[in-house]
């Protein structure tokens, strides 16, 4: 492998460290391919968190240490910086003085950035306090940092210097604005804007700190503290204010599970893997059952997988409830974690939510339990994504079951906004553009509904026409943008295939690609494994498809709009030179600057379609 040193990001071939020192990003690259061994210069648009961190009074101290001294300890802090960022999956563009700019979203996305700042962010606080200075411990020679925090759309990419002085760079409000908020805190206090309280407000205590005009900004900004994590494993919200009547689309699926409850209840232990895309409703349906076993039982736990935290409380529970079933811990995984009395002999309800971010250990335990829980009373509900592919062992139980969501159709699409509208009068216009985003996934409905009356309700009870072009709300950006960067280097093709249309032709991709064909063929092999892409027609003519609506509008408005320009000028001339006749039919669709939605190119355009690679 070999080792540069350079900020530059490739999202190709490599892996990213840091520097101990200073912090910066340490690409390594695969000497043995061709990708990555050129920087790639790729600026787009992003929906990012930013965090900036400040020393307090690095000028009296100064003061009062001697210049190395106080190197050192700068040292010692950029490290913690960097090292916490990382293990937050954020990443740190620039530093200056005492101040380190960090982003969390870029160069990959996920679900959970903010979430993840507002952690790194109590995680530093928490670290820098332990830190000595050599000084009296007197509050002014204490060390103490203070931290703003802000989210929104930038555009990010190797936009300054050239050559080996190209630096990675975000230009945008939500810099600007986490600096400013950064000026605003305590020392020893992370404040955050209102855009990022409300991606984090059911994970975190926030304490609202009023209105304040900020220079710099025309509008009056309400920043909020964030205070400390709210301690919760689990995203399940209340025991007892739910009931099935409140589910929508999903009532032969809480049949089920009522039904393997009662199985459970007569000593039939019962496994339940309830499976299905983000955004489903798969803890909507367990957050019911929980609601439902509660009046009849205690017994009733709840944990939930993370990506961020160890899971200790998902070992512990899952150890727990090994010993409740009779299991010999002796020398295993639950041997060695659990601690805590057994649970009752009663039926008990355990709910594991996310499995998709399950670690080693509690799959460990989770193989050693599945087989002990038949003929005892208890019910195991599981919750993943499609992606998370459970052991075949599983399958061979007989008392393991499987629940797949499914998109609800439109009758419930319907239902569902009207419980969230209430009595507010919307134009069927309205709802039925909301349908079609959504593609029947209720967390889209949920958002785009809620984003749709915040931008449009006026205040007189009644909903105006939605523009041509609505925003895409914020949560389902990060959730589609982050499954977009699973596959880094397949970003490009989805993009181009984006300005095509939801629906588009392999034939006249293959024409606008610039790069070498088995790029493509593996670019699209991977957008369709993962579940983005759907592969579409026959042998002679293959077509690709998006999955959902708003991820073929979210990888589209990644695009910079120069790159858009430049993209739809190849794409007409490839259109004028290959299908002349269609062009004639169509000259709308040759405009250089066109909305997304006027350009559908799909199958038509070819009778025959060269053949795609074909991947084992």
């Amino acid at each position: 492998m070999e080792t540069l040193y350079s900020p530059h990001y490739s999202a190709s071939c490599e892996q990213r460290h840091f520097c101990s020192r200073c912090g910066t990003a340490l690409v390594l690259r695969c000497s043995h391919c061709e990708f990555g061994k050129e920087p790639v210069n790729q600026v787009e648009y992003r929906y990012l968190t930013t965090m900036f961190c400040d020393l307090v009074n690095s000028t009296g101290l100064a003061a009062k240490l001697d210049p190395e001294e106080l190197l050192q300890i700068i040292q010692a802090y950029r490290y913690l910086c960097v090292a916490i960022i990382k293990n937050y999956g954020g990443f740190v563009g620039c530093q200056v003085g005492d101040g380190i700019m960090s982003y969390f979203g870029y160069p990959r996305a996920h679900e959970d950035d903010a979430e993840r700042a507002a952690h790194a962010a109590l995680d530093l606080i928490a670290s820098i306090k332990n830190r000595k200075t050599g000084l009296a411990d007197v509050p002014g020679n204490r060390l103490s940092i203070r931290i703003g925090i802000a989210s929104g759309l930038v555009v990010a990419g190797n936009l300054t210097g050239t050559g080996i002085m190209q630096q990675e760079t975000v230009v945008g409000e939500a810099p600007n604005l986490a600096a400013r908020l950064q000026a605003l805190a305590q020392p020893d206090t992370v404040v955050v804007s209102t855009e990022t309280r409300n991606l984090i407000q059911n994970r975190f205590r926030l304490k609202n700190i009023g209105f304040h005009r900020i220079p710099g900004f025309e509008k009056t900004h309400r920043p909020w503290q964030v205070v400390d994590a709210a301690g919760t494993e689990t995203r399940l919200h209340g025991s007892g204010q739910t009931s099935a009547r409140e589910l929508v689309g999903r009532s032969r699926e809480f049949r089920r599970l009522t039904r393997y409850w009662n199985q459970a209840q007569r000593h039939e232990g019962r496994i339940v893997l309830v499976c299905g895309e983000a955004g489903v409703g798969k803890s909507k349906l367990l957050e019911t059952l929980g609601a439902h076993v509660s009046r009849e039982s205690p017994n009733r736990f709840i944990y939930r997988c993370s990506p961020l935290h160890p899971n200790d409380t998902v070992n512990l529970g899952l150890a727990r409830l090994q010993a409740s079933v009779g299991l010999s811990a002796g020398g295993s995984a639950a041997g060695k974690i659990s601690t805590e009395k057994p649970v009752d002999t009663e039926p008990c309800l355990i709910i594991l939510e996310d499995a998709h971010w399950i670690n080693s250990v509690s799959m460990e335990l989770l193989n050693k339990l599945i087989p002990e829980v038949r003929g005892k009373p208890v019910l195991l509900a599981i919750s993943h994504r499609l992606h998370f592919k459970p052991p075949a062992l599983w399958f061979e139980q007989d008392h393991v079951e499987e629940i797949s969501l499914s998109p609800l159709p439109q009758p419930a699409a319907e239902l569902f906004i009207n419980r969230i509208i209430g009595e507010r009068r919307v134009p069927a216009q309205v709802i039925s553009r909301i349908i079609a985003a959504s593609d029947g996934i209720p967390f889209f409905l949920e958002e785009l509904t809620r984003t749709a009356l915040q931008t449009q309700f006026a205040g007189n009870r009644e909903l105006q026409p939605l523009p041509g072009d609505f925003e895409i709300p914020k949560k389902i950006r990060t959730v589609l943008m982050a499954r977009l960067d699973r596959h880094a280097s397949s970003r490009e093709a989805a993009q181009i295939g984006a300005a095509l249309g939801r629906e588009f032709s392999y034939g006249l991709l293959t024409r606008i690609w610039t790069h070498e064909q088995s790029k493509l063929d593996y670019a699209l092999h991977s957008l369709c494994t993962d579940g983005l892409l759907v592969k579409t027609g026959d042998a002679d003519n293959v077509c690709y498809r998006f999955k959902w609506i708003l991820m073929r509008e979210v990888a589209y408005q990644s695009i910079l709009m120069r790159v858009r320009q430049r993209l739809h000028g190849r794409i007409t001339r490839v259109i004028e030179e290959h299908y002349p006749e269609y062009a004639r039919l169509h000259p709308a669709l040759l405009l250089p600057c066109r909305k997304p939605e006027n350009l559908r190119l799909t199958a038509k355009l070819e009778k025959k379609q060269p053949r795609a690679r074909k991947f084992d």
